[in-house]
C-alpha cells in the first residue's frame, strides 16, 4: 500500500493517542487528580514513543521491509550499532539522525524491533509470545476451530484493538491467506466489549455502492432528526474486507470506497430518497485488502490518509512452523501410536517446503490462471491429515500416504498438464526418500492413491482411509448410482470408469469437511454436475440447483439462493449448492457466491418478514451458544449454521477470457474452494463409456472389441489434431466427452441408415430379379397351361348344365312338401291359441282365492305349537275360540260329541270343544302339518253346506275371533279360505276340462306338425346340397375361364417386361451380389462415415484426408473389415442428391459436399463457418425448394427472432439464422439442445414460457461470416460446427464461372441449363428405376398389373 509521509505521521500520533487517552483530563478525572500516575509514566515515554513509531511507520512497511526499518530504528538508538546498521542501509542512500536517548530494557541489540512489545506497568520490553498465556488446544476442539496464536497473529491483534477502542480506524493490508481476516473477525465476534457491534462486507468486483449503502443504513436506527448510528449505547465497527475489490467505473472512481470515503470526510452521507444528508455516528471502520494486481486496485489516497495501516506480513516460516505442529501434535495424542506422533516435525517441515516450492515453481500463466497458492492450501493439507483416526491406523506408512494424498488433492488435482502433475511426483518422491527415508514405490505401491470415508456404506462409524480395493469402491459407487436412478425421476446413465470414481472421491471428500466447497473445472459434458450430484447423494446431502427459463434474472436468483440458505440455516439441511458457469445470466450472481463462499451471507438478501422466520428459527441456537439473543447474535448464529451446512459446488469452464476474468474479480473462487480439475477422458474411459452404450442393444457386429478400440482412436486423433490446429491455425476446436457420445449416437444412426438402404435396395433388385424369371417362366409355360385347362372347362360347363335340371326338379317337390307343412301349422298355431286362452281365462279366476290362501297360509307359519296347546289347556274357552274349532272339526269331518244342554235340562246339545281337544289339539304337530297338507281341491259339498252358517256369521271374522286367541285368528282365516277356494275352484273345473282336452287335440296336431317338418327339412337339406354342387362347379367354371384370362394377361405382360427389362437382368444380378458383400461390411464403412459426421465439420480438407486415412489403417490392424477407400462421400453420398445440391449452389469440391453430407445426416443443428457466404446462399435456395413450408431467414438482433423460431417449429418451416458472433441467444437453448416431450403421439417443445408442437419436417441452420471464430465447448456439444471457408477447386470453379460469365454469358448459361437438365434428368432415371423396383418388389404378382 502506497503511503504519505504526513499520513504516516498523523498514524504516530492517533497511536500515541490510544496511550495518552487514559490522561485526557475531564470532569470527572481533573488535571490534578492524574499527577501520580503522569509522573509515573513520564519514564515510559520514551519506549511508548518507539512503540508507536515502530507500529505506525514501521506498522506499514511489508515483511521484507521490517527487517531494514529494524536496522534504521537501531541506528538511531545505538551509538553502537549505528556503523554497521549504516552499512546494512548503505543502498537505500537513508540519513540517520542524532541517537536517541531511549530505554531499550528488555531489547537485545539488533533483534527485530517489530518482535517485541513494550509493557508500560512492568517497563520492560517483551517478546509478544510472552504478553499471552501459553496456548493449549481446547479438549474435543474440532478442526475448523482451533486458531493457534503466532506472533503475527498477536501483535496484529494487539494493535488493532489498542486503535479501535479509541475510535481510530484501521487498514490491514496483505497477502491472501495471512490471517487478516480471520483474526479481525474473530476479536469482533468473540473478545470485543459488548458495546461493539460488528458489521461484516466483503466487496467483490461486482459490489454495488446502493447495496452496500443499504446494507449499512439497515443495521442503524435514528438517533435524531438527521441523526443516524448504531442502536444506542453501542459502537458499531464496520469490517470490510476485499476492499480494493470494486471495479473502477469509466472515470476510474470506485463508488463503494468513494461512499466510504464520503463518511471520513463529511461524518455522513446522503438519503437517496429523500437527497438529505444524513449524519451517521458511533461508527468505526476496518478494513483488510489484498495487495494491488489481478483484480485489486490501488486504493485512493483520499481514503488510505483516514486510517492507520497494519500491514499482515507474510508469516514467516518458524510462525507456520509452530501452528501446524501445535494442530497435527493435538490430534496426533488422540490414541496413535509413537511412531505416528514422530512424524509430526516431518509431515509439517514437507507441507512447508511443497507450498514454497508450488509458489514458486507454479506460476499463473493465461492457461492456468488458477495457479495461485496461500496459506489456507497449507491449512487443508493438514485438514485432511487431522481427519485420520487412531482406532483405524495404527501404522506410519498410512500417515505417510495421507500426507502424499492431501497434497496430491490440493496442489495436484488443479494441475492441467502431465509435466505439472510429474514435478508434482517427482517433489513428493524427493521428500519420502529425503525427509521421511521411505521408498516412493513402497509408498505409492497402487496405481491411485484414494483417501475416503464411503467404501463401507453399512457402517455406522465412518473413518476417513486408504482405499486400495479401487474395485470395491467402483461396486460401491456403482450401487449407490443404482439407488439415485431408483429414487430420482430423472436418472443418470452414468460409466463409472476409473477416472470418473477418482472425481468422486475427490468431491466427496470436499463435501466431508466442514464449509468445504469445491471448483470443478472441466469443458462441458466431462461430468462434473452428475458426479456431483453422486457425491452428493453419496453422502446424503440434497442437491439445489437453480433453472434458469427466459426471464430468469438476479431477482429469482436471490429467491432461489434465499431458499437454499434459508433450509441450510433454519432447517440444518446440509446441501450442496451446484452451480455451472453456463447459469450465469448476470456476473451479480457470481458476487453473490463469492460472497456465501466468503462470509456464509449476501448483502440484502433477506427481507424483513425474511428476518423473523430467521429469529423465530435460531434464537434457541443462540442461547445454547451462550449469547444474549439479540437480532445481531440471532443473525450471526444463523450465517454460522449456513457456513456449516451449505456446501459450494462450482462447474466452471476454463476455457475463454470470461473463466479468468472471473478468478481476478471474485478471489473466493480460488481461495474458498478446493479445485478439481477435469482432464481429458483417458483411453480407458473411452472404453468403458463405449462398450456401456454399444451393449444396449444388440447391433450385431462381428468384432466388437475392434470398433471400441477404434472409437478411441477417433476420438484421440482428432483430440490431437485440435491442438494442432490451435498451435497452426490459432482455432480452437473443442473436443469433449459429449463428442465422444454423439460419436457412438452417429455410429448407431449411420449404421442403421445403411443397413436400412443396402437392404432395401437388395431386396428389391430381388424382387425385380424373381419377378423377371416369373416372367421367362410365364412365357416358357403358360400358352400350354390354356390349352390344357380348355377341355376342363368345357366339362365343367356340361356338369353344371346337367345338376340345373335336377335342382329344378327338386325345388318342385320341395313346394308342395312346405305347402302342406304350413297348412298343418296353421292349425296348430289355432289350436295353440285357444289353449292359452282357456288356461288365462282358469288362471284368472284362481287369482281371486290366492291372495287369501296365501295370507292364510302365512298365519299359519306364524304360528307356535304352544299356542295351541294353550287352547287345549283352557278349561273355559271364549266363544270365538268354540266357534273356530266347531269350523275346524266339521272341515276335517270330526263329530261332535252329545252333551247335555245348560240352559234345557234334560237335552243334548253337540259339543265340539271336547271333540277339538280329543281330536286336533290332541297333536297340534299333526294339526299342522294337516292344515298344511289338506286337500282344498276335493272338499265334499256336504261339509260345505254345514260350514256355511258359520261362514255366515259376524263373529266368525278374523278380527273377532283374534280378539278371543291369536291362534284361533289363524285358523279362522285358513277355514274362511278354503271354503272360498271351494267355490272358485268349483267354477274352474269345467274351464280345467276345457283345457286338457285343447291341449291332448294341439299335441295330435303337433305330432302331425313335427312329422311334416322332417320332411320338409330333408327335402330342403337334399336342394341345399344339390345348390352347393351347382355353385361349386359354377365357381370352378368362373375360375376356369379367369385362369384362362389371366394366363392370357401374364404372358402378355411377361412378354412385355422380357422386352422391357430383360437387359437390366444381368446388372441387378450383379448389383445384388455387391450388396450382398456390402453389407457385411457396413460396421467398417460407418465407423469411418460416423467419425467423420461427428467430428470432421471443423477441420479443413487436409485433415480430414487425415483421419480417414488413420482411421482405415486401425480397422485393418484391428481386423474390422471394410470398403476398399471408404470415406464420407461413398459411404453416405447419394451422387444425385449431390448433383441437386450443387444446383442450388453447393460447391463441388470435396470439402463442400462433405459439408453438405454432415448437413443432413447429423443430429445436432449445423454452424457453418462461413466467411464467404457461399453456405449462407446454399442453404436459402435449397431451403425453398426442399422445404414444402418454405424458408425464414433471421438474425440475433431481430425483434422476433423468436417469433420466427416458433412459427418454423410449430409449421415444419426450415429457418436460418445468419450472422451470429461468437454467442448465441440462451432462449435458443431449447432449440439447440432438441429438448422435444412426448406428447400423446406428438411432440412438443418449450421455448420460453410458452409450449410449442414440434413438426418433424422444422430445420434449423446457422451461418457466421467470421472466419476464425471462437465458440465455447459448451457451443460446440450443442451443435455442428462446419467449416464451410472455400477450398482453392471451389474457388478455381467459382472464378472460372464469373470469367466465362464475363466473356462468352450463352456459354455460362448453356452450362447452368446443362448443370439443371443433368441432375434434373438423372433424379427422374432414378425415381423411375426406384418405381419400377418399387412395383417389381410390391406384395402380389406383378404379372397380373
Amino acid at each position: 500500500v502506497q503511503t504519505q509521509d504526513n499520513n504516516l505521521l498523523m498514524s504516530l500520533f492517533r497511536l500515541l493517542d490510544c496511550y495518552l487517552a487514559r490522561f485526557q483530563a475531564n470532569e470527572l478525572r481533573p488535571v490534578a487528580s492524574m499527577k501520580e500516575e503522569v509522573e509515573a509514566f513520564r519514564d515510559c515515554i520514551g519506549p511508548v514513543f518507539l512503540f508507536c513509531l515502530v507500529w505506525s511507520l514501521g506498522g506499514s512497511c511489508d515483511g521484507p521491509s521490517r527487517k531494514m526499518f529494524s536496522d534504521y530504528i537501531w541506528g538511531v538508538v545505538s551509538e553502537e550499532l549505528r556503523e554497521r546498521m549504516n552499512s546494512n542501509l548503505l543502498h537505500a542512500n537513508i540519513p540517520f539522525p542524532p541517537v536517541q536517548d531511549i530505554t531499550l530494557n528488555g531489547l537485545l541489540p539488533g533483534c527485530a524491533v517489530h518482535d517485541y512489545f513494550y509493557d508500560v506497568e512492568k517497563k520492560e520490553w517483551l517478546p509478544w509470545m510472552q504478553t499471552i498465556p501459553t496456548y493449549e488446544v481446547p479438549r474435543g476442539a474440532r478442526y475448523e476451530e482451533i486458531v493457534v496464536p503466532s506472533i503475527d497473529s498477536v501483535r496484529l491483534v494487539y494493535c488493532f484493538q489498542l486503535l479501535v477502542l479509541q475510535d481510530k480506524h484501521v487498514l490491514c493490508p496483505g497477502p491472501t491467506g495471512t490471517g487478516k481476516s480471520v483474526n479481525i473477525s474473530l476479536w469482533l465476534q468473540k473478545h470485543a466489549p459488548e458495546h461493539i457491534q460488528a458489521t461484516f462486507v466483503n466487496f467483490s468486483a461486482q459490489t454495488h455502492v446502493n447495496q452496500f449503502q443499504d446494507l449499512i443504513d439497515s443495521k442503524l436506527e435514528k438517533r435524531r432528526r438527521g441523526v443516524y448510528g448504531p442502536p444506542a449505547g453501542k459502537k458499531m465497527v464496520l469490517f470490510v474486507d476485499d476492499l480494493n475489490m470494486p471495479k473502477k467505473e469509466f472515470y476510474g472512481a470506485q463508488p463503494p470506497i468513494e461512499l466510504l470515503r464520503q463518511w471520513h470526510d463529511y461524518r455522513g452521507w446522503y438519503n437517496r430518497k429523500e437527497l438529505k444528508m444524513q449524519e451517521i455516528i458511533d461508527i468505526v471502520h476496518v478494513s483488510a485488502m489484498g495487495p494491488p494486481g489481478g483484480g485489486r486496485s490501488e486504493i485512493t489516497g483520499r481514503l488510505a490518509r483516514h486510517y492507520n495501516t497494519l500491514v499482515a506480513a507474510d508469516m514467516g516460516r518458524d510462525s507456520i512452523v509452530h501452528i501446524f505442529s501445535t494442530i497435527l501434535a493435538y490430534f496426533f495424542a488422540q490414541g496413535f501410536e509413537s511412531s505416528i506422533a514422530a512424524l509430526t516435525d516431518p509431515i509439517v517441515n514437507c507441507s512447508i517446503d511443497m507450498f514454497e516450492a508450488a509458489g514458486a515453481d507454479l506460476l499463473p500463466t493465461p492457461a492456468k490462471s488458477h495457479y495461485t497458492f496461500n496459506l489456507r492450501d497449507i491449512w487443508k493439507v493438514f485438514q485432511g491429515i487431522c481427519s485420520l483416526k487412531s482406532k483405524k491406523v495404527q501404522d506410519p506408512m498410512i500417515a505417510v500416504r495421507c500426507f502424499c494424498h492431501e497434497n496430491i488433492r490440493v496442489y495436484g488435482d488443479r494441475l492441467i498438464c502431465a509435466e505439472d502433475r510429474d514435478w508434482l511426483r517427482s517433489k513428493l518422491d524427493g521428500m519420502l526418500s529425503g525427509t521421511f527415508k521411505l521408498q516412493p514405490k513402497d509408498v505409492f505401491a497402487s496405481d491411485r492413491l484414494i483417501f475416503g470415508d464411503f467404501n463401507d456404506p453399512s457402517a455406522s462409524e465412518k473413518f476417513y482411509y486408504e482405499i486400495d480395493d479401487l474395485a470395491k469402491m467402483k461396486l460401491v459407487m456403482e450401487g449407490c448410482l443404482d439407488d439415485y436412478n431408483n429414487m430420482n425421476p430423472v436418472t443418470m446413465p452414468l460409466v463409472m470408469f476409473t477416472d470418473a470414481c477418482e472425481h468422486v472421491a475427490r468431491i466427496c471428500r470436499v463435501l466431508r469437511q466442514p464449509s468445504g466447497n469445491a471448483l470443478l473445472l472441466g469443458v462441458g459434458g466431462s461430468g462434473r454436475q452428475s458426479l456431483s450430484r453422486l457425491a452428493s447423494f453419496m453422502s446424503e446431502f440434497d442437491v439445489f440447483q437453480i433453472e434458469v427459463v427466459k426471464g430468469y434474472g438476479m431477482t429469482e436468483f436471490k429467491d432461489d439462493l434465499k431458499t437454499c440458505l434459508m433450509k441450510c440455516g433454519n432447517e440444518l439441511k446440509t446441501m450442496s449448492f451446484l452451480f455451472a458457469d453456463t447459469q450465469i445470466v448476470n456476473e451479480q450472481m457470481v458476487e453473490a457466491i463469492n460472497n456465501v463462499l466468503n462470509s456464509g451471507d449476501v448483502p440484502n438478501l433477506y427481507k424483513t418478514e425474511d428476518i423473523d422466520v430467521i429469529m423465530q428459527a435460531c434464537r434457541a441456537a443462540c442461547q445454547q451458544a451462550g449469547l444474549v439473543p439479540n437480532k445481531a447474535n440471532v443473525f450471526n448464529t444463523f450465517i454460522a449454521r449456513v457456513k456449516a451446512n451449505v456446501h459450494v459446488i462450482l462447474a466452471f469452464s476454463p476455457v475463454g477470457d470470461a473463466f479468468r476474468t472471473r478468478l481476478r474479480m471474485f478471489p473466493s473462487l480460488v481461495n474458498c474452494c478446493t479445485i478439481d480439475w477435469f482432464a481429458e477422458w483417458p483411453a480407458e474411459a473411452l472404453y468403458s463409456v463405449g462398450k456401456q452404450q454399444m451393449t444396449l442393444e444388440d447391433l450385431q457386429l462381428p468384432n466388437l472389441e475392434g470398433v471400441l478400440n477404434l472409437f478411441k482412436v477417433v476420438h484421440q486423433s482428432v483430440e490431437a489434431s485440435a491442438r494442432k490446429v490451435l498451435v497452426t491455425a490459432k482455432r480452437s476446436i473443442y473436443i469433449t466427452p459429449t463428442s465422444f457420445l454423439e460419436l457412438i449416437a452417429a455410429f448407431k444412426k449411420v449404421l442403421a441408415i445403411r443397413r436400412d438402404a443396402v437392404g432395401t435396395s437388395r431386396t428389391r433388385l430381388q424382387r425385380g430379379l424373381d419377378a423377371l424369371g416369373s416372367a421367362a417362366y410365364a412365357v416358357a409355360n403358360m400358352e400350354n397351361e390354356i390349352k390344357a385347362k380348355q377341355p376342363v372347362l368345357e366339362q365343367t360347363k356340361k356338369q353344371v348344365g346337367e345338376m340345373m335340371i335336377v335342382i329344378t326338379e327338386d325345388k318342385a317337390k320341395a313346394a308342395v312338401t312346405k305347402e302342406s307343412c304350413e297348412k298343418v301349422e296353421s292349425e296348430a298355431k289355432v289350436q295353440a291359441n285357444e289353449a292359452s286362452a282357456i288356461k288365462e281365462d282358469a288362471q284368472r279366476d284362481l287369482d281371486e282365492a290366492l291372495p287369501a290362501l296365501n295370507v292364510a297360509e302365512k298365519a299359519l307359519k306364524a304360528l307356535k305349537l304352544s299356542s295351541l296347546q294353550e287352547i287345549k289347556a283352557l278349561g273355559k274357552p271364549p266363544a270365538g275360540v268354540r266357534l273356530t274349532l266347531e269350523a275346524v272339526c266339521v272341515i276335517f269331518g270330526i263329530k261332535p260329541v252329545r252333551a247335555n244342554d245348560p240352559n234345557n235340562p234334560g237335552k243334548k246339545i253337540d259339543d265340539y270343544w271336547e271333540a277339538a281337544r280329543a281330536g286336533p289339539l290332541a297333536d297340534p304337530k299333526k294339526l299342522m302339518d294337516d292344515l298344511f297338507e289338506f286337500d282344498k281341491d276335493n272338499i265334499p259339498e256336504p261339509v260345505i253346506q254345514k260350514l256355511e252358517p258359520y261362514i255366515q256369521r259376524e263373529d266368525f271374522d278374523p278380527v273377532q275371533i283374534k280378539k278371543a286367541s291369536v291362534a284361533c285368528e289363524a285358523l279362522c282365516m285358513w277355514t274362511r279360505a278354503m271354503h272360498k277356494y271351494h267355490f272358485v275352484a268349483k267354477a274352474v273345473e269345467p274351464k280345467r276340462k276345457m283345457l286338457a282336452d285343447a291341449e291332448a287335440s294341439l299335441e295330435v296336431t303337433m305330432s302331425k306338425l313335427r312329422a311334416a317338418q322332417a320332411e320338409l327339412k330333408a327335402v330342403e337339406d337334399k336342394l341345399a346340397q344339390l345348390e352347393a354342387d351347382y355353385n361349386g362347379a359354377v365357381t370352378k367354371q368362373d375360375e376356369l375361364a379367369r385362369d384362362m384370362e389371366m394366363c392370357t394377361i401374364k404372358l402378355a405382360n411377361a412378354s412385355k417386361l422380357i422386352e422391357g427389362l430383360g437387359g437390366e437382368k444381368d446388372r441387378w444380378a450383379a448389383t445384388v451380389e455387391n450388396l450382398s458383400k456390402e453389407y457385411e461390411l457396413l460396421p467398417g464403412d460407418s465407423l469411418i462415415a460416423a467419425g467423420m459426421v461427428s467430428y470432421a465439420g471443423p477441420f479443413t480438407g487436409e485433415f480430414r484426408c487425415g483421419f480417414e486415412e488413420l482411421w482405415l489403417s486401425t480397422e485393418d490392424k484391428e481386423g474390422i473389415i471394410h470398403k476398399e477407400g471408404a470415406n464420407l462421400i461413398n459411404v453416405l453420398g447419394e451422387p444425385v442428391l449431390i448433383q441437386q445440391w450443387a444446383v442450388y449452389g453447393l460447391p463441388n469440391d470435396n470439402l463442400s459436399v462433405e459439408n453438405g453430407i454432415i448437413t443432413a445426416t447429423a443430429r445436432r443443428w449445423p454452424l457453418m463457418i462461413d466467411p464467404q457466404r457461399q453456405a449462407n446462399k446454399y442453404i436459402k435456395l435449397y431451403g425453398k425448394a426442399a422445404s414444402e413450408q418454405g424458408m425464414s431467414t433471421c438474425k440475433l438482433s431481430d425483434s422476433g427472432l423468436l417469433q420466427t423460431v416458433e412459427l418454423g417449429i410449430q409449421f415444419g418451416k426450415w429457418v436460418l439464422l445468419e450472422n451470429i458472433g461468437e454467442a448465441l441467444d440462451p432462449a435458443l437453448e431449447p432449440v439447440l439442445q432438441q429438448q422435444k416431450l412426448k406428447d400423446g403421439s406428438s411432440w412438443k417443445i418449450k421455448l420460453g414460457d410458452k409450449e410449442v408442437a414440434y413438426d418433424d419436417k422444422f430445420r434449423f441452420f446457422m451461418t457466421t461470416t467470421l472466419s476464425n471464430p471462437h465458440y465455447s465447448p459448451e457451443t460446440s456439444v450443442k451443435v455442428t460446427i462446419l467449416n464451410f471457408a472455400i477450398t482453392p477447386e471451389g474457388l478455381q470453379d467459382q472464378m472460372l464461372g464469373i470469367v466465362v460469365l464475363k466473356e462468352q454469358p450463352e456459354m455460362e448459361e448453356k452450362k447452368q441449363e446443362l448443370v439443371k437438365n443433368n441432375a434434373k434428368y438423372k433424379k427422374e432415371l432414378k425415381d423411375i428405376e426406384d418405381e419400377i423396383l418399387r412395383l417389381l418388389s410390391a406384395d402380389g404378382d406383378i404379372l397380373e398389373s
